[in-house]
């Protein structure tokens, strides 16, 4: 290290360099390494930073590469092709591997086979959601309310908010959906117009209007209000609420004051089971009444006082039994206010919350703190 130092001062001294004030002309001719650009190489060769500032022969037409500036002039480095290699920026047709791969403002798409170059997709065209990112997803992002509709075979854009009638894929958002700006546009939902559900009891799934008896339905937004879709018939249509005694499906399909006995080879509606009472179906729900629990031993199961709930008719009746589902594996909660977190809100929306709440989701909506917005 010293005696280059020395070299360096001797030749600052016989070259003419001072010390000071000549500094830049020093470092310029010392210590630049390698070369800044093209003009810097002999004729023939390149600058290729990716080198290491090295001046390199340009690979030629269809040559693997490592990156872009070793290839000669016009030719780009196709790492969406496997190796890389030299080519020129895909035109409208042509194969490619990823969207850099194609000239702008082509995209790579997949809904040709192999992916193509291609203009962004627009109200009408073909579209697809492939999974990898180095393809282009969904529909022109310029539009933002033309979205990739999968219920449609092939998938084709669709406006983002379907009318009556239209397919619906069976992610698509219910009535009132509401879209966050900041969600990833490709992967945003459609969603069926006010006043409409994607109704997936057809193929493929519509948006309809709520459903009046008799009609089919596959949840209970499918029905208009005072209805509910009874998954005790195949297929599910929309019912009144069961009477006593009547077949079942779910809970829902009951009147007020029942629940539906499931695990038994003919579910029906029911009063809750007094204390006392055998509960041999307990694997499957908790029938007991208020303020009562399942013993859950294996011989002779019946009904028992407990502070603790697994279903809402375990507790009393402006209560429902709110269970803490982020715990792992936990099927028992505590009765809980009716219109506080967790309560249900399928039917009435907001209205079925209590104050400093709100109903939120789709296929499951509950009321949700307003601090959670």
């Amino acid at each position: 290290m010293r005696k280059t130092i020395v070299l360096l001062f001797v030749y600052a001294v016989t070259s003419g360099v001072a010390c000071s004030g000549g500094s830049e002309e020093l470092d310029h001719h010392l210590w630049e390494p390698g070369c800044r650009a093209d003009e810097d190489c002999p004729e023939g060769q390149i600058c290729s930073h990716s080198q290491g500032d090295e001046c390199v022969i340009p690979l030629e037409y269809g040559d693997w590469c490592p990156d872009s500036d070793v290839c000669a002039e016009g030719l780009v480095c196709r790492e969406d092709l496997q190796p890389g290699r030299c080519f020129p920026l895909g035109e409208r047709g042509e194969v490619c591997g990823s969207n850099e791969g194609c000239r702008e403002p082509l995209v790579c798409v997949t809904v040709s086979h192999p992916p193509e170059c291609q203009p962004a997709p627009g109200l009408g065209d073909l579209c697809s959601l492939p999974t990898s990112n180095r393809f282009f997803r969904g529909c022109a992002l310029e539009d933002p309310s033309v979205l990739c509709n999968l219920a449609i075979r092939p998938h084709r854009c669709s406006p983002g908010v379907l009318p009556e009638g239209a397919p619906c894929p069976e992610t698509t958002s219910g009535d009132n959906g509401e879209w966050n700006s900041s969600h990833d546009l490709p992967n945003r939902p459609l969603r069926c117009d006010e006043g409409l559900s994607c109704n997936t009891s057809f193929e493929p799934p519509l948006c309809l209007p709520p459903g009046d008896e008799g009609d089919f339905c596959s949840w209970h937004t499918d029905c208009r209000e005072g209805l509910r879709c009874n998954f005790g018939i195949h297929p599910s249509i929309c019912s009144a609420p069961a009477p006593l005694n009547a077949f079942c499906g779910s809970e829902r399909d009951c009147a007020a004051s029942l629940i539906c006995l499931l695990g038994l080879d003919v579910p029906y509606c029911s009063e809750p089971l007094e204390a006392g009472m055998p509960c041999p179906n307990a694997i499957w729900q908790d029938p007991c009444g208020a303020g009562l629990l399942c013993t859950m031993s294996e011989d002779n199961p019946t009904c028992e006082p407990s502070d603790m709930c697994r279903d809402d008719w375990n507790c009393p009746e402006d209560q429902f039994c709110y269970v803490d589902r982020d715990v792992w594996m936990n099927i028992f909660g505590v009765c809980t206010n009716i219109g506080e977190e967790g309560s249900d809100c399928f039917q009435g929306g907001d209205a079925d919350c209590a104050p400093g709440y709100h109903c939120e989701g789709s296929d499951f909506p509950q009321c949700t703190s307003d601090q959670s917005r």
